[in-house]
């Protein structure tokens, strides 16, 4: 998020050590990439679509890139540094944002995602997954993978429709393709 005060921009943006408000007076036109920027302090400024980063005195700039992987990949969507924006990707439900410091983060489809089926990225808070009803999915390697164990321990006896050893905090639970047991 960027705000302008005359002709001083702030920005505050989460980054990997921390989350501040920083300011600098960017210059009218869009500096070159690589160019010595003033000062000592780190600040963005945008032009057009691009968003340049003042960083231990040099720029580096860059436009957004919210092109979608393309099969065959074997790992997720990748954003251009320093930019920080989020890019929506409709085919696979998702938004993603990206930042200067900060890792890619993607949001949970709205209905729980097909076993195999293309995503982005690291889905939910933390990259802890998603959860629909009683199942977890998470996007690995540009797929989706949907665990058959409950997130929450299920009542013993209460129906199951396929095959599995699920451990809890609790205890542990078995279902025989029919009916959980549960210990």
């Amino acid at each position: 998020m960027s705000c302008k005060y005359g002709i001083v921009t702030c920005a505050c943006n989460d980054t990997a050590l921390d989350v501040l408000w920083k300011c600098g007076v960017c210059p009218a036109a869009r500096p070159s990439d690589g160019g010595l920027c003033p000062g000592n302090t780190s600040f963005e400024c945008r032009y057009g679509d691009d968003t340049c980063f003042c960083n231990s005195g040099v720029w580096q700039c860059a436009a957004p890139n919210c092109a979608a992987p393309q099969p065959p990949f074997s790992f997720t969507w990748e954003c251009s540094w320093p930019a920080i924006y989020t890019c929506q990707f409709p085919a696979a439900d998702q938004y993603c944002s990206c930042g200067s410091r900060s890792a890619t983060a993607c949001s949970c489809p709205t209905a729980a995602p097909v076993e195999g089926s293309f995503c982005i990225g690291p889905v939910g808070p933390e990259w802890t997954g998603c959860a629909y009803d009683d199942q977890s999915c998470d996007c690995i390697e540009g797929r989706w993978r949907c665990s058959v164990c409950p997130i929450r321990m299920p009542a013993g006896s209460a129906p199951c429709a396929a095959e599995a050893n699920c451990a809890y905090d609790t205890g542990f639970c078995y279902c025989d393709g029919v009916a959980w047991t549960c210990f």
